[in-house]
């Protein structure tokens, strides 16, 4: 009987931990390739030129994006605390909702006032009301994860951008 109680114990425990993950409505915001661990890069806009290029390639985004990027990031920081960066581009350059995640290895100068070492890219296509839904879940759910600062740390610690994805979307 005490062996079952702890198995139940565990059992719960496990479910609040993974309760930070995202719902299988945003599983298709993530996409392996545009996840990215122990990045090397020095500079906030060769992080953000890099992650806007690959989203482009995969063709979630149309060119012109990173300048949209960029022209947001010059109006307003989106350095949103502990660490982490939201930035976003104009949807009129995004094909599909999708979301780019970077954990760099070293946190880089966001806005003359705080580093960032985990870097979350949103192209939001909101002109459907299915894109809609799946943002504002998006949004409610990232902040949940944010913050549990123990999973945050958890996930910044993952060598793997597959691990990180999976883990996303488990």
């Amino acid at each position: 009987m005490t062996e079952l109680m702890e198995r139940i114990r565990q059992a719960r425990l496990e479910r609040q931990t993974s309760a930070c993950r995202f719902s299988p409505i945003c599983h298709p915001l993530f996409h392996p390739e545009l996840i990215f661990t122990k990045v090397k890069i020095d500079t906030k806009e060769r992080l953000l030129q890099h992650m806007c290029r690959e989203m482009e390639q995969l063709g979630f985004v149309k060119s012109g994006f990173y300048e949209s990027v960029m022209q947001r990031e010059n109006l307003v920081s989106t350095y949103i605390g502990d660490n982490v960066s939201l930035p976003h581009g104009n949807p009129e350059f995004v094909n599909q909702s999708i979301v780019a995640i970077a954990v760099l290895d070293h946190p880089v100068s966001w806005d003359g006032e705080s580093e960032s070492g985990v870097v979350v890219l949103l192209g939001m296509k909101l002109s459907i009301r299915e894109d809609k839904k799946r943002a504002q879940v998006f949004y409610k759910e990232l902040v949940a994860l944010l913050e549990q600062k123990d999973e945050l740390d958890k996930l910044k610690q993952m060598d793997s951008a597959f691990d990180l994805y999976t883990n996303l979307i488990k």
